[in-house]
């Protein structure tokens, strides 16, 4: 049986993802003098801030300037973000139906209380698990974990929607079923290279989903 379903946020309910690498570049330029265009960070988006810091080679001393600058740049953009067209009539007739609901972010949770919080669908969510609450973030499954015990659910009874190769990579860790939200995808070739279950063309195609992976679910214990 299918109870809960886990959300990763940026590129999968909200059209952020360019606008959190365009502050990446930004912040990276002004600390290194060097510029990049913003494609260069792409393959960055999804991953915890302490690991996108690491792989940039910021000094670990200027990680908490540089974590504070970078979620100063996207906090004055956020108020021009939206949710993707869809998204919110989806979880809430997801919700309506019962599921439960549950976010898995690489956001510090400072970060998601500024950046998601002021989104009215963030209140149908039971669970938000953040990078900065866990000691392995994804792509490890420890994430994904925190959340089901949170939900008291177990991981066959769980899918999870994201839109990286690190989602991804997180759920065949646990393992879980996992679908890829393509619309939102900086990189939708690395992920499709690695073969997802599911693959989500609009956030709608969840419903359709949803209902067969319930219908195999219930098959598997009969």
């Amino acid at each position: 049986m299918l109870r809960a379903l886990l959300f990763d946020i940026d590129g999968t309910l909200t059209d952020t993802n360019r606008l959190v690498a365009q502050g990446l570049a930004k912040v990276y330029h002004d600390f290194s003098g060097k510029l990049f265009p913003e494609a260069f960070f792409y393959p960055l988006i999804g991953l915890p801030g302490f690991e996108t810091m690491k792989r940039l080679g910021v000094p670990p001393k200027l990680w908490e300037t540089f974590s504070r600058r970078w979620q100063r740049c996207v906090d004055e953009k956020i108020c021009d973000a939206n949710l993707f067209p869809e998204v919110e009539e989806v979880v809430r007739e997801l919700h309506a139906r019962g599921l439960f609901l549950g976010l898995i972010t690489a956001k510090l949770r400072r970060e998601f209380e500024a950046q998601f919080g002021r989104f009215p669908i963030s209140r149908l969510f039971r669970v938000a698990v953040c990078a900065d609450e866990v000691q392995h973030p994804k792509p490890y499954p420890e994430p994904l974990m925190a959340a089901c015990e949170k939900l008291g659910v177990q991981k066959e009874e769980v899918l999870f929607v994201g839109d990286t190769v690190y989602d991804l990579l997180a759920a065949r860790s646990l393992p879980c079923a996992f679908a890829f939200a393509k619309w939102g995808a900086l990189l939708p070739e690395k992920v499709l290279d690695l073969r997802p279950e599911y693959v989500l063309e609009r956030p709608r195609d969840l419903l359709a989903l949803v209902e067969k992976v319930e219908i195999m679910l219930t098959a598997q214990n009969l």
